[in-house]
């Protein structure tokens, strides 16, 4: 089971991968660079429920500075925070 679930997830990275690429080069590459950095504002102590909440709203950025506010406490600990 384990090595099942390695190889699916191996399968989404690449997949999540190529398709990125892909969407660069559509676009134009980094000359036409459309992600742009943004700031962590608000409260760093979101849940992953209410990330999920900010997601399914029509303001993406809001979901982004708190995703963003997430990261600020470091990878893997966002990741930890996110994961059920």
């Amino acid at each position: 089971m384990s090595k099942e679930l390695r190889r699916t997830s191996a399968r989404c990275l690449s997949s999540g991968l190529y398709r990125n690429s892909n969407q660069i080069q559509k676009l134009g590459g980094r000359a036409n660079e459309v992600l742009q950095p943004l700031s962590p504002e608000g409260d760093t102590a979101i849940t992953a429920e209410g990330l999920r909440q900010l997601v399914r709203q029509p303001d993406v950025n809001a979901a982004e500075r708190a995703f963003a506010s997430m990261i600020r406490k470091g990878p893997e600990q966002a990741f930890n925070d996110i994961s059920p």
